[in-house]
């Protein structure tokens, strides 16, 4: 039985402590592994200098910046990858890849995400 904060790895579905608030919701061997598949891929691939994003259509000058530990401007495209298969889909925005990552990359999902706004938005 595990006490106190706990995840549930989306991955592989164990159930894992959070040691800090801000822990990932992966468990260790599968953020591990995770951070191997990214390292591959970032050694594999980079971004072109003129890139789009390829869901929001902005370029590097339209998007904000993105910050990292201690302050730091970092790089405002991610590496998208299949997280079942690991392979390289393309480098995205920061906000557009957290959205495809928070819809669990699920097609399914996200058509009755584009339902219920086509269904609740109200043009003004």
């Amino acid at each position: 039985m595990i006490d106190g904060p706990h995840s549930i790895c989306p991955k592989c579905f164990v159930k894992h402590i959070k040691t800090a608030p801000n822990d990932s919701t992966y468990c260790r061997a599968c953020k591990t592994e995770q951070g191997r598949v990214r390292r591959r891929l970032r050694a594999d691939h980079t971004c072109p200098d003129d890139h789009m994003c390829e869901i929001c259509g902005k370029s590097e000058s339209e998007l904000p910046d993105v910050f990292g530990h201690g302050g730091k401007i970092k790089s405002k495209w991610r590496l998208d990858h299949c997280h079942s298969s690991g392979m390289f889909r393309g480098f995205l925005c920061d906000n557009c890849n957290i959205g495809l990552g928070k819809f669990m990359d699920s097609p399914d999902l996200m058509k009755n995400a584009i339902a219920y706004l086509s269904r609740t938005s109200f043009k003004s």
